[in-house]
């Protein structure tokens, strides 16, 4: 026969599973039959994520009523004017390089001629 060792129950360790760092065990003992189960305790992750939702929801029906529901901007709209945006500003960097292009070479021009003189030598 094998000898089978016992090992005895540790009297200061808590009551609860998950105290005792037994993750495998249930939080909460199943509800006797014919009850309703238990609360389980709600996470901060779902609470923050349920606020958040309603206040989206909140803001959504707001703009709607304020601004009327023909005129509720969308990502399609969104998207469009940030690319009349994005051309709007490429067209005004183009036309400032022309511009200083432009300087640049009317003074280029103008020191061009400036120097077309020959300069007087003098010997001593």
């Amino acid at each position: 026969m094998a000898d089978t060792q016992t090992i005895p129950a540790n009297p200061t360790a808590p009551a609860d599973p998950i105290a005792r760092g037994d993750r495998s065990a249930p939080a909460y003992p199943a509800a006797p039959a014919g009850q309703p189960a238990p609360p389980y305790p709600v996470s901060l992750a779902a609470v923050s994520r349920a606020v958040v939702s309603a206040a989206a929801d909140l803001v959504t029906n707001v703009q709607r009523a304020v601004v009327g529901e023909q005129n509720v901007r969308s990502a399609r709209d969104n998207a469009w004017d940030a690319m009349l945006a994005d051309q709007a500003r490429n067209q005004a960097r183009a036309d400032l390089t022309r511009e200083v292009a432009a300087q640049l070479a009317r003074r280029a021009a103008h020191s061009h001629n400036n120097n077309a003189k020959t300069p007087h030598i003098v010997r001593g």
